[in-house]
């Protein structure tokens, strides 16, 4: 997990932060951290797509959480671990999905993102499963998943 420095940790600014700025479906707990947790999905309120990231840290999300739509330039702040899809679209100023979750249980969507130049979430290459529209995107992931097998098989060897 990142550092908490960048983001909110007083249990009650946290709340109101994500009242104000996302709809959650489903239960929210906010830990001592400061981090949340939801049993359900999160997507942005227009007040948080006008700005250029989450201020608060995120978990797990059980379901979907949806950040399509804001102005940040990576996804600082997204969960750790979403349970089914993490949707990325139409974010202008997006240019790496470093930062985002390490396990995802379904998809990523990243579509209409012009500046998304690096794919940084790690995962192994077979759990790697993403829908765009980007070719280039596409070439950086098939790439990540030829290197990471060849690492694999490398590692296997000694």
């Amino acid at each position: 997990m990142e550092s908490l420095l960048n983001f909110l940790t007083e249990r009650h600014e946290v709340e109101l932060w994500v009242r104000d700025h996302l709809e959650v479906d489903g239960s929210m707990t906010v830990h001592e951290d400061g981090t949340v947790s939801v049993e359900g999905s999160v997507r942005p309120k227009r007040t948080f797509k006008r700005l250029g990231r989450l201020m608060v840290k995120f978990r797990t999300v059980t379901r979907g959480f949806d950040v399509s739509g804001t102005l940040g330039e990576d996804l600082n702040g997204t969960p750790d671990a979403v349970g089914e899809s993490l949707l990325c679209s139409d974010m202008p100023n997006l240019r790496s999905l470093a930062h985002g979750p390490r396990e995802v249980g379904d998809f990523v969507v990243a579509n209409r993102c012009p500046k998304l130049e690096a794919y940084g979430m790690q995962a192994r290459p077979e759990d790697v499963r993403v829908i765009t529209d980007s070719v280039r995107l596409k070439r950086v992931i098939t790439d990540y998943r030829t290197a990471m097998k060849e690492t694999f098989e490398t590692l296997r060897e000694l």
